[in-house]
């Protein structure tokens, strides 16, 4: 309890503490921006039928730290107590819960909106429970193109019965309903896409078919629950937060065209394909860490693997079955040429995965050297060393992106 506290009585800076293990992950976090006035949520939002234009709507991150102080208000002259710490908590979390699946679903001018409450408790009802001894994963896709449902049958009168748990998996299969709950469909995808900006595995849903007014709502087997909207990852929610997935390929796309000394565009065949594979490490929770080097700087980072483990004969086994010895007629290995599973799986070794601008690989697995002292963990400390000679991006075992240049961070997804 903190010395300004009095009496027992929760005071302001502690509800602000609660409320901000909640909203530090709800916005987009560019390192060094700091003034809240300044960060948004940026929410697209459809202004005109039948012709579908849209406009990008914010919303302030003072404005829902505000409204959230609103809905916990009866609980600030509360003594504090481990139960009423947790009431907040629990408020605040259902708060970010539906305001997050609202503005997904764009369910502003829509009068009924249980439909996000709905959602969200039961697919966090089959989070916690498992099935024949395996966690569950779900698939559910919201028409929000207001039409009759063929099938009068509403998903949430049945959705936690035990015979729900083997349907919809999420991978392949998903029920379809409306915007009142309604089952419309109950349908199967069987191709994944390879060239997709979502997780590999997750990316059946990246098909043409599926209308843009279909929005993707899926309970993975590891936890998390991925929102999708116009074959885009929107939100993410990890344990109790929610991460909002900015446009990372367009970051990245700014940042190697500065050190590639050349524009780059977000749709370059290299930056889709480093911004998939930070995906795919990323919902596998495997961790890796993969650098983007300056050419010119290609002899320099092979300084930071140190000469013992450059001499063991480990790591000369290593380089020839990545087939990066010299001798070898395949050594020239672009990371655009490698198959996407592959890519996901090269980066999952322990050690990093470095690459020049120009795609050629020049390392796989190798362990970076890191000066005594470092506190920020191995994978945070070893691409900060990365970033020294171009860009480094750790993933984490959580799940979580950092991307680091010029020895600083970047910018996090956490």
């Amino acid at each position: 309890m903190s010395d300004n506290n009095k009496d027992g009585i929760m005071n302001n800076d502690e509800i602000d503490g609660i409320i901000a293990r909640y909203c530090k992950n709800f916005f987009p976090r560019i390192e060094g921006e700091e003034n809240l006035d300044n960060v948004t949520l940026e929410v697209k939002k459809e202004i005109s039928k039948p012709f579908r234009r849209e406009k990008n709507r914010t919303i302030n991150a003072k404005k829902i730290i505000s409204e959230v102080k609103e809905k916990i208000a009866p609980y600030l002259t509360i003594a504090e107590t481990d139960s009423i710490k947790s009431t907040i908590e629990s408020i605040t979390e259902t708060f970010f819960n539906k305001i997050i699946v609202k503005n997904f679903l764009e369910l502003e001018e829509i009068t009924n909106s249980d439909i996000a409450k709905n959602i969200i408790e039961g697919l966090e009802y089959w989070r916690n429970k498992t099935h024949e001894g395996k966690k569950v994963s779900y698939g559910i896709i919201v028409d929000t193109d207001p039409k009759d449902a063929p099938n009068t049958l509403n998903l949430f009168k049945i959705l936690r019965e035990d015979y729900m748990a083997p349907v919809a998996d999420g991978l392949n299969s998903f029920i379809i309903i409306d915007i009142n709950g309604n089952i419309i469909d109950y349908k199967q995808y069987d191709k994944f896409y390879a060239d997709s900006m979502l997780p590999y595995r997750f990316s059946s849903t990246a098909e043409e078919a599926i209308p843009n007014t279909q929005k993707i709502m899926i309970l993975t087997n590891l936890g998390d629950i991925l929102l999708i909207s116009d074959r885009e990852l929107k939100y993410v929610k990890k344990a109790k937060q929610w991460i909002q997935y900015i446009d990372v390929a367009e970051i990245l796309a700014d940042q190697i065209s500065l050190i590639h000394k050349k524009p780059i565009e977000k749709n370059d065949i290299l930056i889709r394909r480093i911004y998939q594979t930070c995906l795919d490490v990323s919902f596998a929770k495997t961790g890796c860490i993969i650098g983007i080097i300056k050419v010119e700087h290609e002899e320099d980072v092979k300084s930071l693997v140190s000469e013992d483990i450059k001499n063991s004969s480990e790591y000369r086994e290593k380089q020839n079955f990545f087939f990066l010895n010299k001798n070898n007629k395949n050594s020239k290995l672009n990371f655009n040429a490698i198959g996407r599973y592959k890519r996901k799986e090269l980066a999952s070794i322990d050690g990093s995965f470095i690459i020049n601008t120009n795609g050629k690989v020049l390392n796989i697995g190798d362990i970076i050297s890191i000066k005594g002292g470092s506190s920020s963990g191995g994978r945070n400390a070893a691409a900060l060393e990365i970033s020294k000679y171009g860009i480094g991006i750790k993933v984490s075992t959580d799940g979580y992106i950092k991307i680091f240049k010029d020895d600083k961070p970047l910018i996090r997804i956490e």
